[in-house]
């Protein structure tokens, strides 16, 4: 489980539990090794933290965490891993493909950015290093985003789908048919089933409060039973729909979710 240099093979172990004991146990273990060494903090550590409060699913969140320790699988690790002999990009043929160039600068990722990101910030936005960028937009979306609402969770959705897009585009030549839908699109679409399923626990963080308006908040469900919540919404506009639902014990324990998109 560890490597000759005393790294821990997170290659091996990740696979093997939840993401969120992963993100604790990569958080503990730093902050043991630089107390235990007098090594201050950086204002980059709490990034685990952000992302294992990500509401995305589970793949998102490592996916985000292993952006943040520059271990996915770009032809520049792929090439320090001895796995391919060229390190340029497969979409534009850039010297090197690194985490920064698929999430940011390859020109198939910077056309989608500019749709979502203020003109003003592009500078800041396309310049901080990974680590920043990805605890900025998770945390401070009045910063970057020309629409704010829920932009944590486009932003994870965007980073996710730029990837499914680079390997398929890469691996399969584009022909897997879930994946050709242009990213924003499907980030939208995510976005939105996201929306359905969580309901008020998602958009509510963007809206100001309401005096006198009682909260809502969710109820268990008897001893013995499990509570199964619903939600859909369409665009009238072009159709778009999405479901979803969520099944939880009277612990408020996780059972079960599913969602829908389509044309309605």
């Amino acid at each position: 489980m560890v490597s000759s240099d005393g790294e821990w093979r997170w290659d091996l172990v990740e696979g093997l539990l939840p993401v969120d004991i992963l993100l604790r146990v990569a958080f503990s273990i730093k902050s043991a090794y630089r107390i235990r060494n007098g090594i201050v903090e950086g204002p980059n550590e709490d990034i685990w933290k952000v992302i294992a409060r990500f509401k995305g699913t589970q793949w998102m969140r490592i996916f985000l965490w292993l952006a943040c320790c520059d271990r996915i699988m770009t032809n520049s690790e792929r090439m320090k891993r001895h796995f391919v002999s060229d390190a340029r990009c497969g979409l534009c043929g850039a010297e090197v493909e690194d985490v920064d160039h698929i999430l940011r600068r390859c020109p198939n990722s910077l056309l989608v950015w500019r749709q979502l990101v203020r003109a003003d910030r592009m500078l800041e936005f396309m310049s901080c290093d990974i680590k920043s960028w990805i605890k900025l937009n998770l945390t401070q979306p009045h910063r970057f985003a020309i629409d704010i609402t829920d932009w944590d969770l486009m932003f994870g959705g965007v980073c996710w789908f730029i990837w499914l897009r680079r390997n398929d585009l890469v691996f399969n030549a584009g022909h897997e048919e879930e994946v050709r839908q242009p990213v924003l699109d499907r980030a939208r679409h995510w976005l939105a089933s996201v929306v359905a399923t969580q309901g008020d626990s998602v958009v509510s963080r963007h809206l100001p409060s309401q005096c006198g308006r009682e909260p809502v908040s969710w109820s268990p469900p008897p001893h013995g039973w499990v509570k199964l919540n619903t939600d859909a919404a369409r665009v009238d506009q072009n159709g778009y729909m999405s479901c979803g639902g969520l099944a939880r014990d009277e612990h408020g324990s996780w059972m079960f979710s599913t969602s829908y998109l389509g044309d309605g």
